[in-house]
């Protein structure tokens, strides 16, 4: 119906050891307004989904999953609403991945333009097996099949795409770049940020190029290893974490003003520096979320108060301060979970929503739990404190799902996201896409 490498894993494994946590308290009633809208089932729909979902105007969803599909490679694929109340989500599997020129493992969100076209990262096959960025344009007549078109090499990216109001694409990869004596590994870049600007015409050759190679500016002491996409500001600007280097090694946020002349220079500036352990957390995670007044959310995947993770908002400079950043929630590994592996989104009345990767209550995969949908709303007095609620607790039980990495918040009030296990399918499960009601 029509009318945007296993991170994941990664993570999980290092962090293995806060499985033996002792969860306290209880889910809360409000968990029981989330529903699996749809349950993946490897082959021939995919499995791990490991980004959010976006939205089209008419409501459809459209996600990736990293692997599985036809060839066991990922695919893309589009979720059309019930056309009456409580009916069932309609899939369709908009394109599987070869792995081969058209790249393989489809990770972080898709882009949507005006016309319809689909992009995204592509993290592994094609020359070079770095990777692409691909575009998946929609079928002439209905019921056709969705082409996919590879716009520029990926670069090894871990990101998704992000698009501005001209067509143009940013992405970032979190080891590529120009060679450092203070990154080390496989590809010894700490980095980049690139940018893909469409043709004159259609069906011509997009131009691909190199914003910011981190390491450059600053060299120690410059963020380093860009773990997710940017985030584009109403001023032009692109907003991102890192979670490497900094002035404290422990990573940080940084601003990519452009150039005030077509063709010139990027300038990149880490306007926060992590400090790691129980202050302020470290391994920040996800795309920054921009909110009023230019006021930036983001989270850490560990540390803070208990170790597990926070939620942070960092206020732009006035009266000739810097840059602020406070701490507006420490996760304490209970209820709440802990371990978020993406950043937070917001709606009209400030509150922020986001996920945990790991704990929260029981889990029929897990003894660290499964995760957590979690609400942060602002204070009602000015300097209080924020307050946390736990909407969802996942169990992995019935055809619920585990694991969820990220959300998408509609206008209506409604957040949509994946989770990369779970569903009906014994043992681990395939991953799911749930909606849950906000109000």
């Amino acid at each position: 119906m029509r009318f945007p490498t296993l991170s994941v894993t990664f993570h999980f494994t290092m962090f293995m050891s806060l499985a033996l946590t002792v969860f306290g308290g209880g889910i809360q009633a409000a968990a029981q307004r989330e529903k699996t809208i749809y349950v993946l089932h490897g082959a021939p729909d995919g499995d791990f989904p490991q980004a959010p979902v976006i939205a089209d105007k008419a409501g459809n969803l459209y996600g990736n999953a990293y692997i599985g599909g036809i060839f066991g490679f990922g695919m893309t694929f589009e979720l059309s609403p019930p056309a009456v109340s409580g009916g069932a989500w309609t899939e369709t599997d908009l394109h599987d991945f070869t792995g081969g020129n058209d790249g393989g493992g489809p990770i972080g969100p898709l882009a949507l333009d005006a016309a319809g076209n689909l992009y995204g990262v592509a993290n592994f096959g094609a020359t070079g097996n770095v990777g692409v960025i691909f575009e998946l344009s929609p079928p002439a007549t209905q019921g056709g099949a969705w082409t996919e078109t590879v716009v520029a090499p990926a670069d090894v990216s871990a990101s998704g795409v992000t698009i501005d109001s001209k067509g143009n694409l940013y992405w970032v990869n979190g080891f590529g770049g120009v060679s450092l004596s203070q990154c080390t590994g496989l590809y010894a870049g700490c980095g980049s940020v690139y940018e893909a600007i469409p043709p004159a015409t259609s069906g011509g050759t997009w131009t691909s190029v190199d914003l910011y190679d981190f390491g450059t500016n600053g060299g120690a002491t410059d963020a380093r290893q860009p773990n997710s996409g940017v985030t584009l500001s109403r001023s032009g600007a692109l907003y991102g974490q890192a979670a490497g280097g900094g002035a404290n090694g422990f990573g940080g946020v940084y601003k990519l003003t452009p150039p005030a002349t077509s063709g010139g220079a990027w300038t990149e500036t880490v306007i926060y520096n992590f400090k790691g352990g129980t202050t302020d957390g470290s391994q920040s995670v996800g795309t920054i979320f921009v909110g009023n007044n230019g006021v930036l959310y983001g989270a850490t995947e560990v540390g803070g108060a208990n170790g597990y993770g926070t939620v942070y908002q960092i206020t732009p400079p006035s009266s000739g301060s810097g840059w602020k950043e406070s701490v507006i929630y420490n996760f304490t590994g209970k209820t709440d979970g802990g371990l978020p592996l993406a950043g937070v989104v917001a709606d009209a009345s400030g509150n922020l929503y986001g996920t945990t990767y790991l704990f929260g209550g029981t889990c029929r995969l897990s003894i660290a739990g499964c995760g957590t949908v979690y609400k942060v709303s602002p204070p009602t007095v000015s300097g209080g404190s924020w307050t946390e609620t736990t909407l969802h607790v996942f169990t992995a039980t019935n055809i619920d799902g585990a694991n969820p990495v990220a959300l998408l918040l509609l206008f209506n009030g409604t957040l949509y996201g994946t989770t990369g296990k779970g569903g009906t399918i014994p043992g681990l499960g395939y991953g799911t896409v749930f909606e849950l009601g906000t109000k």
